[in-house]
C-alpha cells in the first residue's frame, strides 16, 4: 500500500561505500529516492526499468507515479521478466540488451533493478556491459536483496554448472531499500533474508547476532502469526539489524571490493548453500529459496570445519571453545525461530554436492575452502581447506532423519 502520510516516511540510514554506493535504508521513501536520482544523473536521457511480474503487480502502481513525476518514468520504460531464478540466465540477459538495442539506449541510459535478487543481479549484469557499462540504480523490494545482493557490486547470472558464475563487479550508484515495500512478502520471503543478516552477525559482529536473537525470541509468535505487520511488531529491531548488517558489509566492501581477500567472509554458508541452491533449481518441485539453502550451509560448513579441527586437518587454524561448543546449537535454535530449514531435504544426492562445491569461487588448485568461524562473530580472514571427508561427514549429519 502507498504510503500514507508524511509521518510514515523516514530515513534512518545512509550508508556510504567511498567512491562506489550511496544506500539510504528508509520507509515510504520512493518520491525522495527519485528526486535523488535524477540530481545524481543530471544528463541521463533515459532511466530504464526491470522488473518481474510479480514486484510490479504489487508496487507497480506506486513505482510509477513516484518515478513518473521526477524521472518521466511510463510503463513504456519497463522491462518486464519472470518472476524466479530462471530469469538469471543467458537467455533473459539477452533478451533485455536486445530490447535496451530496440529502444535505442545509448550510454546515457540509467538502469534501474526495482526488486529482489534475481532482478538485481541480470540488472546489474545487463548493466555492466551494455555497450561497456552503463549507471546502475538498485531498488530492492525483498530483506534478501535489501541485506544482501543490492550492496557490493557483484552481479551475476546462473548457467547448468552452478549458481553465479558468470558475471561481473559493477557498483550501483545508489541503493535505495524501502522496507515498506516488504510489507508484501509472506513470512517465508521476509525471513528467508534474515538469514543474511545473521550470517553477518556470525562472521563479523556478536552484538549483531545478539540483537537478531532479542528481536526474533521476543517477537517471533506475533511476527509468524501476521508477517505483513513485520514492520510494526518488530520495526525498530529488526531495521535496527538489517541497517546494521548492511552497514557491516558496506564496510568490508570498502575495504575489498573484488573479493579478493576479507570479503570472502561474506561467503560462510555459501560453498555448501550454492551446491544445495543449485540441485534444488534443477529439481523443480524442490524450489529452495537463497536464504533456505544459505541457512542450511551455514549448519553445515560449521559442523565440517569442527570434524576437521578435531581430527587436526584444519591446518594451522584454532579454533575458540565457543566455536566448538556453543555457536551450533545457537545457529540451530536461531533458524528455527525463523522456520528456515535446518536438514538438507530428501532427494538431494552427497555426491551431487560435492561435484558442485568443486566449481566454488573460492577453490583452489581443485580443493574445496570454505569460510571458517573462529568464534562466534569473527571469522578467519581467508577460506580454509576443508577435506572433502569432513564435508561429506557433515552433510551426512544434516540429512532428515527417518
Amino acid at each position: 500500500a502507498r504510503i500514507e502520510s508524511e509521518k510514515d516516511r523516514k530515513v534512518f540510514g545512509r550508508i556510504k561505500v567511498p567512491g562506489k554506493t550511496e544506500v539510504v535504508l528508509g520507509t515510504g521513501i520512493l518520491d525522495e529516492a527519485a528526486v535523488e536520482i535524477r540530481n545524481a544523473h543530471p544528463k541521463a536521457h533515459r532511466f530504464i526499468v526491470i522488473v518481474d511480474q510479480n514486484v510490479f503487480n504489487a508496487h507497480g502502481e506506486v513505482f510509477l507515479k513516484s518515478f513518473g513525476e521526477s524521472l518521466g518514468v511510463q510503463k513504456g520504460d519497463l522491462i518486464l521478466i519472470p518472476p524466479g531464478e530462471g530469469s538469471k540466465s543467458r537467455e533473459w540477459k539477452a533478451n533485455i540488451e536486445d530490447k535496451m538495442l530496440s529502444m535505442l539506449c545509448g550510454r546515457d541510459t540509467v538502469l534501474i533493478a526495482f526488486g529482489g535478487g534475481v532482478v538485481g543481479d541480470l540488472g546489474g549484469f545487463v548493466a555492466a556491459t551494455y555497450m561497456r557499462g552503463i549507471p546502475v540504480i538498485q531498488v530492492p523490494t525483498t530483506t534478501m536483496a535489501i541485506v544482501d545482493s543490492s550492496v557490493g557490486g557483484k552481479c551475476a547470472i546462473n548457467v547448468p554448472q552452478g549458481k553465479n558464475l558468470l558475471g561481473a563487479f559493477h557498483h550501483p550508484t545508489h541503493v535505495f531499500a524501502d522496507l515498506s515495500l516488504t510489507s508484501t512478502l509472506s513470512a517465508r520471503l521476509f525471513n528467508e533474508g534474515l538469514a543474511e543478516v545473521i550470517k553477518m552477525g556470525l562472521v563479523a559482529s556478536e552484538d549483531l547476532l545478539k540483537l537478531c536473537e532479542d528481536a526474533l525470541y521476543e517477537k517471533s509468535k506475533k511476527f509468524q502469526a501476521n508477517p505483513r505487520e513485520s514492520l510494526g511488531n518488530v520495526k525498530d529491531l529488526i531495521a535496527s539489524a538489517i541497517a546494521w548488517a548492511v552497514r557491516l558489509k558496506a564496510e568490508i566492501v570498502t575495504v575489498d571490493s573484488k573479493d579478493t581477500g576479507l570479503r570472502s567472509i561474506l561467503n560462510f554458508g555459501h560453498t555448501v548453500g550454492h551446491a544445495i541452491e543449485a540441485e534444488s533449481i534443477s529439481q523443480e518441485s524442490m524450489g529452495l529459496l537463497h536464504g533456505e539453502c544459505v541457512a542450511i550451509g551455514m549448519l553445515v560448513e560449521l559442523r565440517a570445519a569442527i570434524l576437521a579441527f578435531e581430527n587436526g586437518d584444519l591446518g594451522e587454524q584454532q579454533l575458540s571453545k565457543d566455536a566448538m561448543n556453543s555457536i551450533l546449537p545457537r545457529l540451530k535454535t536461531l533458524l528455527e525461530t525463523l522456520d528456515l530449514p535446518t536438514y538438507i531435504p530428501a532427494g538431494i544426492d552427497i555426491d551431487s554436492l560435492i561435484e558442485r562445491m568443486a566449481f566454488d569461487k573460492k577453490n583452489k588448485k581443485g580443493e574445496i575452502y570454505i569460510v571458517v568461524l573462529q568464534n562466534i562473530g569473527n571469522a578467519f580472514p581467508n577460506p580454509v581447506r576443508v577435506p572433502t571427508k569432513y564435508l561429506r561427514q557433515a552433510i551426512l549429519e544434516f540429512q532428515p532423519k527417518i
